[in-house]
């Protein structure tokens, strides 16, 4: 998928969605272990009754299965940190890569969209499916597998970098209808602004979400989109840069 006429959608880094659960499991993984250690301390009189063996089990494993959430979470937010999402389009199609998965997709593949949710860190989460002879979803450590025929597959892609999902979602149904169109975009000089235009498009009805600067260029070029009058909305924000993939 390597094009130098590209357009990518650059992903906030600064947000940092997994530190709330790695927080709430360090604390009850440290509420565990204090129970436990505690309870095993603790002054007990001649004819007091030892603590039950099952119950200090229970909270260590408890503690454990906490901290090794916990730890689990932090390397997953480490790897988020590199790979935050980022959007990379081209003539071909586009590609995401958050942590060590990385989804990607042809425009002519997308089908239909299959709608928006929010996962339980908040993130906003798009669906299509996609009707492709390769793998659509792998791991980044490794080649997409190619298939004998063409099956459908999901594809779930991380919106929150986008500042109107209606407007990408409708830019990926256009690209998909009209191949030439998109193709012309994204070799033209101008793909930058045309991109910007059409995923900022703020029209009546078409909800604003995500959190996503500034739209810039490979080459230094950039545009702030809270400085643009006609895009005003403070809590619109997002970054847009042209370059290779």
């Amino acid at each position: 998928m390597k094009d130098e006429a590209s357009v990518t959608i650059v992903a906030d880094t600064e947000t940092d969605p997994l530190l709330t659960s790695i927080a709430a499991r360090l604390f009850w993984g440290s509420s565990a272990f204090s129970f436990f250690f505690l309870s095993c301390t603790a002054y007990q009189s001649p004819g007091g009754e030892v603590p039950s063996l099952i119950i200090l089990t229970t909270f260590a494993l408890l503690g454990m299965f906490l901290f090794g959430w916990a730890g689990y979470y932090g390397a997953v937010r480490s790897k988020r940190k590199r790979h935050p999402g980022s959007i990379e389009m081209n003539a071909w199609g586009l590609r995401q890569r958050v942590g060590d998965r990385v989804v990607e997709a042809t425009w002519k593949d997308i089908g239909a969209f299959k709608g928006i949710d929010r996962n339980n860190r908040g993130e906003i989460i798009g669906s299509w499916i996609v009707d492709s002879e390769q793998e659509v979803s792998y791991c980044a450590s490794r080649r997409p597998k190619l298939y004998r025929q063409r099956r459908a597959q999901p594809l779930f892609l991380l919106l929150t970098p986008v500042g109107n999902v209606m407007n990408f979602a409708n830019f990926l149904r256009d690209a998909q209808n009209n191949p030439a169109w998109v193709a012309e975009i994204f070799r033209s000089p101008h793909r930058l602004e045309w991109i910007h235009g059409i995923l900022t498009a703020h029209e009546p009805g078409l909800e604003i979400v995500g959190n996503p600067t500034a739209v810039s260029d490979g080459h230094g070029a950039r545009r702030h989109l809270l400085s643009d009058p006609r895009y005003p909305d403070p809590g619109q924000r997002f970054s847009v840069s042209a370059g290779g993939m």
